[in-house]
Formats: C-alpha cells, sequence, structure tokens
C-alpha cells in the first residue's frame, strides 16, 4: 500500500491492514430441514430399516441450515455435538440475502452440529457493528470500515492439511444371492489421521470443505432352470436374478478429543438395495421372452436424485463454493474421486468471539413430541403404550404406524418398568411423553390398564 496503516502482533502476524477487511463473526445458523438419510426406493428396491442404515450402509444424516447475510463472501465453522463425531460440508449455496449450508453427520438424528458464520466486516450493514468511545477503527481508501477493537477479528489457531486416502474400505462386505431381504456391509476400515498444534475441547470450532467423495458397491446375478414343473422333477423353467446394493460416501474428518489429531474418514450419504427374480414357463418356450428385464437395471449417477422421492424436499441444491462434490449418486463399482485434493482445516476457539460454549449436545432439548390415535387402526398410530395385562407388563412404541418397540406381555420378551422414560433399541432411542389417556381392560380393576403417551425418537 502507498498510504494506509498495518499492525503486527508479537507473533509478526498482521493484526490489522487498512487494505483488507476483517473477518468477523457474523451469527448462528439456524437449522432449516430435519435429518434426512435418503434411500433409493424405486423399482425392485429392498427395503433398509435405520438400524442397516447405520450397521450395514453406515450412513449418515443429510441436514441443512440458513443464515440471512447480505455479503458476498462467507465461511461456516462448525462445532461437533459429541466427541469424535464425523462431519462433512457438503454445500456452501448463496441465494440472495440468504446462505445455505447442506452438512453430513455422524451420530444419532437429534446430534446434528452447531454452524456459526464468519463474513468480512466491511459487508457487515453497520447496524451490527458498535464501535468503542475509545479505540481504533481502521477504514479503507472507499470509507468502509476494515478494522475495530470493538469486535474480534476471526482468529486460526491451527491449520492442517487434509488428504483423503484412495480406498473406503479393503476388509469383506460379505455376500447376497437370490434374496430380497439380504444387506452386504459396506462399512469402512481406511481412514488416515492428521497431527495438529492445538487440543480438541468441546468449545473448538472448525472449518473445512472436503472434496473427496466415492462408493462402495456390490452385485450379483445367476440364471438357469428349475426343476419344479412336475412331481417327478422331469420338467422345468428357466429363472434368472439379480441383486445389487451400493453406499454413496463423503470424505469426512472427526476431531479426537485428548489430543491435537484429526481423522479423515468416510461416511454414506445416499444408499440402495435392490433385488430381482423372474421365471419362465415350463418346458422350453417362452425362454427368453420370460427373461427379458430380469437383470436389474437400477438408475446410477445424477438420475439417482429422481428415485431418492420426498426424502430430501425442501433441501436447496446448488453448487458449492469450494471443493468438487458432486450430487447424491448410486455407484456400480468401488470407486474414489478428488482423493488427490489437500484441503485445509481451519480451528479457532469460541472463547474468542463471545459464543457460547454448550458443551455436547443435550438431545433431550431438541426432542419434539408426538401423538397420533384413530381408533384401531393403527397404520398411523404415534404413541408409546404401557399396558399391565392378564399377561404382564407390555411396551409397545408406534412412529408413524410402524412398531419399532415391542417388548413383555405376550411377546416373550421383558418390559422396562412402569416409571421407564426412555428406552433404547437398535441405536434409536424412544422417549415417553405426556400421558394422553388410560383405559382399564376390566371395568374396577385398576391394575388392569392400557396408558397412552406421547412419544419423541431419536433415530440412531
Amino acid at each position: 500500500m502507498s498510504y494506509g496503516i498495518a499492525a503486527f502482533g508479537t507473533d509478526n502476524k498482521i493484526t490489522f491492514h487498512s487494505d483488507y477487511s476483517s473477518i468477523i463473526y457474523a451469527g448462528e445458523f439456524s437449522k432449516n430441514t430435519d435429518p434426512a438419510r435418503p434411500t433409493y426406493t424405486g423399482d425392485h428396491h429392498i427395503a433398509i430399516t435405520p438400524a442397516l442404515k447405520s450397521s450395514n450402509y453406515d450412513m449418515g444424516w443429510i441436514i441443512q441450515y440458513k443464515i440471512t447475510l447480505n455479503v458476498d463472501f462467507l465461511v461456516p465453522f462448525y462445532k461437533p455435538a459429541f466427541n469424535g463425531q464425523e462431519i462433512a460440508i457438503m454445500d456452501v449455496i448463496n441465494e440472495g440475502n440468504t446462505w445455505v449450508v447442506n452438512l453430513l453427520y455422524s451420530g444419532n438424528s437429534l446430534q446434528y452440529p452447531y454452524i456459526y458464520a464468519f463474513a468480512p466486516l466491511t459487508e457487515m450493514p453497520s447496524s451490527s457493528v458498535t464501535l468503542n468511545s475509545h479505540g481504533i477503527a481502521v477504514y479503507d481508501a472507499s470509507g468502509d470500515l476494515t478494522y475495530t477493537d470493538s469486535v474480534k477479528p476471526l482468529r486460526i489457531d491451527d491449520v492442517i492439511a487434509i488428504t483423503h486416502g484412495t480406498t473406503i474400505k479393503t476388509n469383506s462386505k460379505g455376500t447376497c444371492g437370490n434374496s430380497n431381504s439380504c444387506h452386504v456391509s459396506f462399512t469402512p476400515n481406511r481412514s488416515t489421521t492428521y497431527n495438529g498444534s492445538v487440543n480438541n475441547t468441546t468449545s473448538k470450532l472448525y472449518h473445512i470443505i472436503p472434496s473427496a467423495y466415492g462408493g462402495l458397491a456390490y452385485e450379483n446375478s445367476n440364471s438357469g432352470r428349475e426343476y419344479s414343473c412336475d412331481i417327478f422333477g422331469i420338467l422345468s423353467r428357466p429363472y434368472a436374478w439379480s441383486y445389487k446394493s451400493w453406499t454413496s460416501f463423503r470424505g469426512t474428518v472427526k476431531h479426537p478429543r485428548g489430543g491435537a489429531t484429526h481423522v479423515a474418514g468416510w461416511q454414506g450419504d445416499f444408499a440402495g438395495a435392490a433385488h430381482q427374480y423372474r421365471s419362465g414357463d415350463c418346458g422350453f418356450s417362452g425362454f427368453f421372452g420370460a427373461l427379458v428385464g430380469a437383470f436389474l437395471v437400477v438408475f446410477t449417477g445424477g438420475a439417482a436424485l429422481a428415485v431418492i422421492g420426498g426424502a430430501l424436499a425442501g433441501f436447496a441444491v446448488g453448487s458449492i463454493s469450494a471443493g468438487t462434490t458432486p450430487s447424491l449418486k448410486a455407484y456400480d463399482d468401488d470407486e474414489t474421486f478428488d482423493t488427490s485434493n489437500t484441503v485445509n482445516l481451519l480451528v479457532t476457539d469460541t472463547s474468542y468471539y463471545g459464543i457460547t460454549n454448550y458443551g455436547d449436545v443435550d438431545i433431550t432439548d431438541r426432542l419434539t413430541y408426538s401423538y397420533s390415535h384413530t381408533s384401531l387402526d393403527a397404520s398411523n398410530w404415534t404413541q408409546w403404550i404401557y399396558a399391565n395385562g392378564i399377561y404382564g407388563p407390555q411396551l409397545t412404541v408406534y412412529i408413524d404406524g410402524a412398531l419399532p418397540v415391542l417388548l413383555g406381555g405376550i411377546f416373550g420378551s421383558t418390559a422396562p418398568a412402569s416409571t421407564a422414560t426412555s428406552y433404547t433399541l437398535n441405536n434409536s432411542t424412544y422417549y415417553r411423553g405426556a400421558l394422553q389417556t388410560t383405559e382399564y381392560v376390566v371395568p374396577g380393576y385398576t391394575t388392569l390398564y392400557v396408558k397412552r403417551y406421547k412419544v419423541a425418537v431419536a433415530q440412531g
């Protein structure tokens, strides 16, 4: 600069410079959509239960955040919800005065991380910055405020270069054959650990947009003749079957506490499984015609979005501001992309900006209780039911007509005590809410009853 002012700290790094704007804390993002784990629901699909999404497909949760800021540049930092949470910022999208972040995270549905925005001071509205009556304010040649001691500029404590490995999984996936209920395992076993210089704590904030992505896939098929046309096993019919499944992965990073390491790994964002079986007529006629279309054709590439259904309804989709991460896709083979790209991980701390450190997320603060009951039609029930009948206590939980919890009574397992307010099964935790109604099985016998409560769930 020919004219102006610059100041340096004791570490010989620039504190402020009249030609360059400070980056300051601009606010916290708000959750804009409910978390989702989309799966393939097209032709011949095999249902993937919430438990299987975790155990076999290693799926994380996709969520969207928004903040209103009239700026041309923004840096999102995240604060993990718990120790060792895997996170990937998928998209950073500018929609006029609104900024959108799509993010993938591990854990249960309610353990979404906190997201904070940092933006140039020169672009922030003057109403958002109050100058001290005594202190320093620096302006550039255009009269824009570039630095003031009344707000803390972004302070980076550590920068770590992160590169994801070229493989997601090297151990066995298992096998599936002619089955419409089988699932192989796509759980990754490959990761890379990097050493930083600052310990990870509950107050740390992180910024990185990994560009690495890829997928794992499995296929199997067979054809032949089955001898089931007569009691003697002489006559036969042709048959063919095909099976395929996959998980799409994003490069993620986690930050284990108790040290300064950062682990680059993988988390699933879209999965699917499908099976098809066809057989012909007995004898030799119609062999070809009966088997046409018997081998699976599942949409791959960007076309996979067409069969996700409404799982991501309401999500804004756009080009990200950094990296090359694609849209969700299906895979026919094991592949990885952009693993040679090195991306910088930035580390800062909530304490510098007056951001309240809430520690780990307490999911009970995020629970939403619901209740639905329509006569004897349980297809849309949502409720926690505790019953004490002639066969003993029984707990059942309905979520949108599904029955994920069925314990005690005639079902042969042990129900929890009537005082229980939560129950965990298959990585999901169900919470009992307010009592809605009590029904007595036998009039006058208060020990034989059915109690219906509101219910909330943190899906795992």
